[in-house]
């Protein structure tokens, strides 16, 4: 579009990129605040590139803005979004486009997204730049009443080892499940084990969130993953531990969701587009 012209970010402080994003995603699905902390957080653990990221302007007035995550030959279009007022006119085609032509440009060996699946427009935008669905991915909540609660003790341990096994167990694994992701996590998470089952955790007083998972089955046959989720539920009772929408069927196996958990209304499509 020719009164659109693009830029990077490197010039944006946190606290301006941040701005940006929240009014791009005003009236999103799900309520999102980018203070600059979860900027700095998500720079982290999503390999954000600043030179590569890229906001649109028209005139003098940013429009919209595509984080550009990074590892290797494989890139990621991270958040996405066009201020309310620009909408439906073209800006997002515009940044996508560009995007992909300078991934292709730099020798990307593939671009991986996630969307929400009730996300159709931001959907039919991507399809329409040639990716293609891949998996869903899904959210949960821990079903108490499918487990067999006992005080299993649940040990802490080493986020490096929950991150070597994360690629070791699952190594074509979403983005943000990576080891290296997982080792990027802020402070407020811990790394947690029972036998053969390991996760990285945070938790307040009413909630808890698993933020990485993996598990199998101890020398008696037994599944670790509902040890660790009792020892962690007899800890606290009171409080709710969900996955958020993030796990692919590869990492939470049907049989283990069925006897554990409850899938959550909200879930995303991971998409791939190669050059």
């Amino acid at each position: 579009m020719s009164d659109l012209r693009v830029t990077d970010t490197q010039s944006f402080s946190g606290a301006e990129i941040g701005a940006l994003l929240d009014r791009c995603f005003e009236g999103y699905a799900v309520p999102t605040r980018f203070t600059p902390e979860m900027v700095s957080v998500l720079a982290r653990t999503d390999s954000i590139d600043p030179d590569r990221s890229l906001v649109a302007w028209r005139g003098e007035a940013p429009v919209g803005v595509v984080l550009w995550c990074q590892r290797g030959r494989r890139v990621r279009l991270g958040p996405t979004g066009v201020v309310k007022e620009a909408r439906r006119q073209g800006v997002g085609r515009f940044l996508v486009e560009e995007f992909l032509r300078r991934a292709r440009d730099e020798g990307a060996e593939r671009v991986r997204l996630e969307v929400l699946g009730g996300n159709t427009g931001a959907i039919q935008l991507y399809e329409g730049q040639g990716f293609r669905s891949l998996r869903r991915l899904n959210g949960f909540r821990v079903d108490p009443a499918r487990l067999e609660i006992e005080p299993w003790e649940v040990e802490p341990w080493e986020a490096e080892e929950v991150a070597l096994m994360m690629d070791r167990r699952h190594p074509d694994a979403p983005w943000q499940l990576e080891g290296e992701s997982v080792l990027a996590l802020p402070e407020t998470y811990r790394a947690v084990r029972f036998d053969s089952a390991l996760a990285m955790v945070a938790e307040t007083e009413t909630r808890g969130v698993i933020r990485a998972w993996t598990t199998g089955r101890s020398a008696d046959g037994v599944e670790c993953g509902h040890r660790l989720l009792s020892g962690l539920l007899c800890a606290e009772p009171k409080r709710t531990w969900v996955f958020p929408p993030i796990y692919p069927s590869s990492v939470i196996r049907h049989d283990f969701e069925q006897s554990a958990l409850i899938r959550e209304a909200l879930f995303q499509y991971e998409m791939e587009w190669r050059p």
